[in-house]
């Protein structure tokens, strides 16, 4: 495993970490191959991912409701139940059929909602920006 250090704008270095000794940078690519270091760096990442949604749980002291979104929690059934798998001491489960298929609602029956909610990034994007130019918001 690589590692590289990269010294940003800000007094933290920022940590760039190669885990799957360049196969790709894509998720899918990534679920795709069957060598051990693209395994390793899906289940990283979920792990990750988890890890980080474990965190904001507990400083939120709870939560309601789990929804994936965006290019890897939209198209990949994949990392949603890697990181669903790693978050069942939460109650999170999901429904394999569900998930699988793409649908919204992607829970187990018992447990709390976990949706799949597909947005328009780029749109959202323009939109907000066009908003920040005409409201003078933005300076140059």
């Amino acid at each position: 495993m690589a590692t590289a250090f990269d010294v940003g704008q800000g007094a933290a270095p920022v940590i760039r970490v190669e885990l799957s000794h360049g196969l790709s940078a894509d998720m899918q690519t990534l679920i795709g191959s069957d060598t051990a270091d693209s395994r390793f760096t899906v289940t990283y990442f979920c792990r990750s991912v988890a890890a980080t949604i474990g965190a904001l749980t507990a400083k939120a002291g709870g939560v309601e409701a789990l929804i994936f979104t965006g290019g890897i929690g939209e198209h990949s059934p994949e990392v949603r139940a890697g990181v669903c798998a790693a978050l069942a001491f939460l109650g999170i489960r999901l429904a394999s059929e569900a998930n699988n298929g793409n649908r919204q609602s992607i829970n187990d029956a018992e447990c709390m909602p976990v949706l799949r909610i597909k947005v328009d990034e780029e749109s959202e994007i323009a939109a907000l920006t066009k908003a920040a130019l005409n409201a003078g918001n933005i300076e140059s």
